[in-house]
């Protein structure tokens, strides 16, 4: 969100869900509202917050992203220990400066991509394959599960450990095979 100041800078911040535009923030304050900036040392344990400094005045390091929020665990005189969506616990320094709230834009992930376009490049943006081509699809000089018009396979799926390169694929070095049955 664009945040103007009194002396009429503007600075951006990570908007906490529920706010609204024209809606009155304040920084450094000791009111616990949802939107205000406060020092880790003045928040009540329990409380949740988003745009966490690491260090005082080094601006917002942790939970900027959208649906991200610690809770503050325990508040001391000079360490603040806040509990981290992963559920560790992290101590930081009481006068580092947190937004009170949720960061907005929780449901981005739940969209559907649409397109295979725009999975491609969300999914090369974190270094991994995509579209993924099954074996059975493939031909027969491109893997050892293709080569067949069906989708069988011809073959045990499980390769011993010490098989060679080009024959890796599948289960290997299974101990057993197929669903568990109870």
């Amino acid at each position: 969100m664009i945040v103007e100041l009194d002396n009429q800078q503007m600075c951006l911040i990570p908007a906490p869900f529920s706010i609204r535009v024209g809606q009155r923030i304040s920084f450094g304050s000791k009111d616990v509202q949802i939107g205000n900036v406060i020092r880790l040392k003045d928040a009540v344990p329990g409380t949740i917050v988003c745009n966490i400094e690491s260090n005082p005045g080094d601006r917002g390091k942790f939970l900027r992203a959208c649906g991200a929020s610690a809770q503050v665990v325990t508040v001391g005189s000079k360490k603040v220990t806040i509990k981290l969506p992963s559920k560790s616990k992290k101590e930081l320094n009481a006068n580092c400066l947190a937004t009170v709230g949720v960061v907005a834009g929780s449901g981005r992930k739940a969209r559907p991509m649409i397109k295979a376009g725009n999975k491609f490049h969300a999914r090369k943006a974190r270094n991994k394959l995509f579209p993924i081509v099954k074996g059975v699809a493939m031909n027969a000089c491109n893997h050892p599960h293709g080569g067949t018009h069906r989708r069988n396979l011809g073959r045990p799926t499980a390769i011993k450990r010490g098989a060679p390169a080009g024959r890796k694929s599948g289960s290997i070095g299974a101990r057993r095979m197929g669903r568990k049955k109870k």
